[in-house]
C-alpha cells in the first residue's frame, strides 16, 4: 500500500495548542522541538529460564509531551499567556477541566496539528487529552520555557482518511 503523503513535514508545518473547556491557546514562539510519545502499556516480560516465552500488556503508561518555548511574560490580566494557560491563572482564570480523567490538577488537552502541504492538502492532529503541564524557566538570549505536558487520557489522531 502506497504512503498517501510523500511530502516529508517540517516544523513551519505545524502548531501546538492548549485546550480547556472555554478556550483554546495556540503557542507562539516555539523552538519546533516538540516532542510526544506513544501511548502504550507498560510491557511484562515473561521468562523460562532467561529465555523469552510471552510479553504480557502490565500499568497503563502516562505519555508526555515536551517542547521549549521563548518566555514572553509570565502573566497578564488582560491577555492570554502560555503560563496562565497552563495554570488557569490572569485572563484564564475562569476556565476549567476537561473532564475525562477527574484531578486535582489544572487539566488542559494538548493538540498538535501539522498542516498538509501543496502536496498532499491534508491536516493531521493528534490530540492527547488529560495532560498536566509542567513549566521551568531558563535565562538566556532568548529567556525560555521548558514545557512538559503528562497525559494521562485517551489519544486521538487524525489525518487523511
Amino acid at each position: 500500500m502506497a504512503n498517501p503523503s510523500t511530502f516529508p513535514k517540517v516544523p513551519r508545518d505545524g502548531q501546538v495548542q492548549i485546550v480547556t473547556v472555554e478556550s483554546t491557546y495556540t503557542l507562539d514562539y516555539e523552538n519546533g522541538d516538540t516532542s510526544a510519545g506513544q501511548r502504550i502499556p507498560d510491557r511484562i516480560v515473561i521468562r523460562d529460564r532467561g529465555t523469552i516465552v510471552a510479553v504480557r500488556k502490565g500499568d497503563d503508561n502516562v505519555p508526555s509531551i515536551t517542547m521549549t518555548v521563548s518566555a514572553l511574560q509570565f502573566t497578564n490580566g488582560s491577555n492570554d499567556v502560555l503560563l496562565d494557560a497552563m495554570e488557569f491563572t490572569g485572563n484564564l482564570s475562569s476556565d476549567t477541566n476537561q473532564t475525562e480523567v477527574p484531578s486535582d490538577f489544572n487539566i488542559v488537552d494538548i493538540l498538535i496539528t501539522i498542516e498538509g502541504t501543496a502536496n498532499d492538502g491534508i491536516d493531521h492532529t493528534i490530540r492527547y487529552n488529560n495532560c498536566i503541564g509542567l513549566w521551568s524557566w531558563s535565562e538566556g538570549a532568548p529567556n525560555t520555557y521548558s514545557l512538559t505536558f503528562e497525559c494521562y487520557g485517551s489519544v486521538a489522531r487524525t489525518g487523511q482518511a
